[in-house]
């Protein structure tokens, strides 16, 4: 009687501090039911395609029989990648829809504990109507400096 593996569960996504999540390699290439070594070759093959998604993290660690062993921590668009250089069968596709699932969930809990998903855009989201206020204040004083006039706003009070 054949027996069968039972399912693996969601790839784990990993916090890395206050960056963005990752998803080791190792997970990756053990859900696609391939070597990780052919998976770390294809990514240090291919490392310019998957730096344009950010810095790769490559890493050393300890297998379960002690001997060292490298491996990368992905970005969520970098494990996508990965997962497109893959032939599209029923396990890689499978496997995406596991990986999107595992990046939302990380995305909703970064949410719920008030960490930053992505540190940069919500800046930026900040920053852009701050400086459309100050550019709008800038043009204000320049009609107002044309007609021999001074603002009367509140920041530039005493002026």
């Amino acid at each position: 009687m054949p027996t069968t593996t039972p399912p693996l569960p969601d790839v784990p996504v990993i916090r890395c501090g206050s960056e963005e999540p990752r998803a080791d390699s190792r997970d990756i290439a053990k859900r696609l039911g391939t070597k990780h070594s052919s998976t770390y070759e294809l990514l240090n093959d291919h490392r310019a395609d998957f730096e344009q998604f950010g810095k790769v993290r490559f890493q050393t660690g300890a297998t379960a029989s002690g001997q060292t062993e490298k491996y990368a921590l992905l970005t969520e668009d970098q494990a996508y990648l990965l997962l497109t250089y893959s032939r599209n069968t029923a396990k890689v596709r499978d496997l995406k829809i596991k990986l999107v699932k595992s990046f939302g969930d990380a995305r909703r809990a970064a949410m719920q504990h008030g960490a930053e998903y992505l540190p940069t855009y919500y800046r930026l989201a900040k920053e852009v109507p701050q400086r459309q206020r100050q550019h709008a204040h800038q043009n204000q004083h320049r009609r107002l400096d044309l007609h021999g006039l001074r603002c009367q706003g509140r920041r530039c009070a005493g002026l």
